[in-house]
């Protein structure tokens, strides 16, 4: 229970206000007394004056009569209005000693906040009030309304023309009474009778007004006052935050459930203790205890809040993230007279900050380190009829590497200024997409920078857009690689034959019926390919390639058909024009065998559709089968001919030298004539002579004449040549005798050569003997501007690799030919 002096702010206001009003209805009482002394003393006057007016006496006594027992009345009413009685109750006695008074026969009072109060007497018909918006209806009585706010009628039938027969011979009295914020409420009285101004109560109607407006005034605004003070009592207790009010010292008066709740303390047993005994608070970091508001409060005299890690520790115990402030209660000269503390429980937001904050770390990381570029964007103004603009708010460093610039550098630059082409992805059609919450995702070449761009935008808010921008360079290029490989070959560069016959199905719906055709088929690629490499072979058909589309016209079509077979789809030519163009295909094969005298030629087929209703297919065999015979033709004569050709090639590559051959084949074949050697032994020591080193064909041209100066990885290719050697005779069936002599070619007498390492009698006879031939026609013979040892020099050279790359006896039997020659 509060103390006298312990009671609430709004109640001392309370007795403050009413203090005031009893001391105004005092002063009022008083001025009435005061008046009725003076009016009685007049009287008095007057009766001595005038005895002979006994009329006018007896008028003025009934007068005074009449007033007094007004103020009696009106005395009553302000002597329990005084004792503070419940006001509707008052009312109800004011109303009704009135009604007796003037002889009311009801009276109603609208409120200015609405509400009615009625009076009247019993069996009176209530429903009938208010009539004063009816009567105010009539224009003569609504303009002294608003002159006087008040109206007084003898009868209603002098305002009203259809009154109901009850009423129509009773007075009715109106006034207005004023309110707050311009509102206000009016009071109705009917008469039980018709009402004359000569009347003596018609003298007493104004000071009634007054008297009632007052009342209702007070009423009207006590009501909202109290009103007032149970809603900010109701908002207190219901409101989310936790509310604690102390008084001046700091002493706990007040707590709402959920500072209840909080602190774990009930009202009833905080109230009068210490605010730090019931509001605990730590700092979060060093669990420390913080200096309470209310104390900074008192002191300061201003209001002051906590910051973001303060903790409340609860009596049980439970720890609670708060946020709070206090606030000083101070009266009209600025003395504190307590502090409201409000505060909330922020466990919750505490717990989702630090998940933001998390997630914010995490998100720029990602933002940093992701390796798409990202760029937030927000619209600028613009003059109208001009283009929608923005600016970098913020850019990552993938995007600022990607636009050569500098992260920081970007911010505040107009987009346009860094991506010229970003206006063409806003465009009207794109709009709607982005407004919709959309992404849009578009792919666009930059040439700025020559590259191409994935780029997805989505609005974050109405003025603000996120751009993502990934390089797809790298998977355009290999798209555009994958479309030409999917209509090209990939070894020649020529279309394919899924691209030739697309282009056979259209052109077969063509107006014009003619097309020629060629069919080429590259000669002796199987040889190449088994003799020597798939690599020679894959090289050779590069050339042909080559010929083929340095033979054709802008408009003809150049296709891959199978492994060594090509198509040349010629429109709108006929037989002449096709054949001409086989003609130039064969010169071109003819330049090219003088260059590469592996380089076999092309067999060619050619053929012509003369009508549409010729199969294009049908065209094409007979020109296949035309390329098929000369091939065939061609085959027989080349078989014989691949080893006098490999013969050939060496000469033209400078592979060998024809005059030191013929040298090295009269020595070696006297030296086999010493050894004994048969005819057949013989004839092999000439095909070794002539093509030891057949195995340099399959060589890179560039590694012939580079030994010397060779990277490792080059030197063991070069060492693989006597195996390309092997290789090549294998395939060549009058070269068979010598294969296994020429893969021993490069092997030394001490194992030390290759490619297997083999030594003394290992290596075939005929082999060391050409060795030895080999080493001194070498060394003797000026080739490539080398110049050339004396014979002397030569074997006294060989004479120190005796037994080291050489047979001894080889190079004995050397020495003893050359003495006898």
């Amino acid at each position: 229970m509060h103390k006298p002096w312990e009671m609430p702010r709004w109640l001392w206001y309370s007795m403050w206000a009413g203090g005031g009003a009893l001391l105004v209805l005092l002063l009022f009482v008083w001025l009435l007394r005061a008046q009725v002394a003076l009016r009685t003393r007049e009287l008095q006057e007057a009766n001595r004056n005038l005895q002979e007016e006994v009329l006018r006496r007896r008028s003025a006594e009934s007068r005074l009569s009449l007033h007094l027992d007004f103020e009696r009345m009106m005395g009553r009413i302000h002597l329990r209005f005084f004792a503070r009685e419940d006001l509707e109750r008052l009312l109800s006695f004011a109303f009704k000693e009135i009604g007796n008074f003037f002889g009311f026969s009801c009276i109603c009072a609208v409120l200015p906040d609405g509400e009615r109060l009625v009076w009247a007497e019993a069996n009176y018909a209530l429903e009938e009030f208010p009539l004063l918006e009816k009567l105010l209806e009539e224009p003569s009585l609504q303009s002294d309304w608003e002159k006087e706010h008040k109206i007084l009628l003898e009868t209603l039938s002098e305002a009203l023309l259809e009154v109901p027969e009850k009423f129509k011979d009773k007075g009715f009295f109106a006034f207005s009474v004023p309110g707050e914020d311009s509102e206000e409420g009016f009071v109705e009285c009917l008469f039980k009778e018709r009402f004359s101004k000569d009347d003596e109560r018609y003298q007493l109607l104004d000071p009634l007004l007054q008297h009632l407006r007052v009342f209702l005034s007070y009423l009207a605004i006590s009501r909202k006052r109290a009103q007032e003070a149970e809603w900010f009592q109701t908002t207190l207790r219901s409101i989310g935050d936790a509310v604690i009010a102390t008084d001046g010292e700091g002493r706990v008066i007040f707590m709402n459930p959920v500072a209840e709740e909080l602190t774990g303390w009930s009202a009833g047993e905080a109230a009068g203790k210490p605010i730090e005994e019931v509001f605990h608070i730590l700092y979060e970091q060093t669990r420390q205890p913080v200096l309470n508001p209310v104390r900074r409060v008192i002191k300061e005299g201003k209001v002051v809040g906590l910051g973001n890690h303060t903790i409340l520790v609860s009596r049980s115990g439970r720890e609670f993230f708060i946020d709070d402030s206090g606030a000083p209660i101070k009266d009209q000269l600025g003395k504190i007279l307590g502090v409201v503390l409000v505060f909330r429980d922020a466990t919750e937001r505490r717990e989702m900050e630090q998940k933001l904050q998390e997630s914010e770390r995490r998100y720029r990381m990602l933002f940093t380190f992701m390796p798409d570029g990202f760029v937030l964007l927000e619209e600028v103004q613009v003059e109208e009829n001009k283009p929608r603009a923005f600016q970098i708010v913020e850019a990552n460093a993938s995007f600022a590497a990607m636009v050569r610039f500098r992260p920081e550098e970007l911010r505040g630059l107009r987009i346009e200024e860094v991506f010229p082409g970003f206006g063409e992805l806003l465009s009207d059609e794109h709009t709607p997409l982005l407004m919709r919450g959309e992404f849009l995702r578009k792919e666009v070449f930059v040439p700025e920078f020559d590259v191409f761009w994935e780029v997805s935008l989505f609005v974050l808010d109405g003025s603000r857009i996120g751009m993502i921008v990934s390089d797809i360079t790298a998977r355009k290029k290999y798209e555009a690689k994958i479309r030409y490989l999917s209509f090209h070959d990939a070894l020649t560069g020529l279309y394919n034959r899924l691209f030739a016959e697309e282009e056979l199905a259209r052109l077969e719906r063509s107006r014009d019926p003619t097309i020629g055709f060629i069919f080429a088929d590259l000669d002796g690629l199987k040889f190449l390919n088994d003799a020597f490499s798939h690599q020679l072979g894959d090289e050779m058909l590069k050339r042909a390639a080559q010929i083929l589309q340095s033979s054709c016209r802008k408009g003809d079509i150049v296709a891959r058909w199978g492994g060594d077979e090509f198509l040349v789809i010629l429109p709108a030519t006929d037989l002449p024009a096709a054949e001409g163009v086989a003609r130039r295909i064969e010169e071109f094969c003819q330049e090219e065998t003088q260059k590469e005298p592996l380089f076999l030629g092309l067999s060619l087929g050619v053929a012509v559709r003369r009508h549409r209703e010729e199969s294009v297919w049908e065209v094409i065999n007979v020109a296949e089968e035309e390329a098929y015979r000369k091939k065939f033709l061609r085959r027989e004569e080349r078989g014989k001919e691949y080893a006098q050709l490999l013969y050939k090639s060496l000469f033209a590559l400078g592979i060998e030298d024809e005059k030191k051959l013929l040298a090295m084949e009269k020595l070696a074949l006297k030296m086999g004539g010493e050894l004994g050697l048969s005819h057949e032994e013989l004839e092999r020591v000439k095909l070794l002579v002539a093509f030891h080193d057949v195995g340099k064909l399959a060589l890179p041209r560039e590694l012939l004449f580079e030994e010397e100066t060779l990277s490792e990885e080059e030197k063991a290719l070069w060492k693989q040549h006597p195996a390309f050697g092997y290789r090549i005779v294998r395939v060549t069936p009058s070269l068979h005798p010598v294969a296994e002599e020429i893969y021993a070619f490069r092997e030394h007498w001490d194992g030390s050569g290759y490619p297997q390492g083999k030594k003394e009698e290992e290596i075939p006879l005929i082999t060391r003997l050409v060795q030895v031939v080999d080493a001194y026609l070498t060394l003797t013979f000026s080739t490539g501007g080398r110049a050339s040892l004396s014979p002397q020099e030569a074997l006294e050279q060989i004479e120190k690799e005796k037994g080291v790359r050489f047979d001894p006896q080889m190079v004995e039997l050397l020495k003893t030919v050359l003495k006898e020659k």
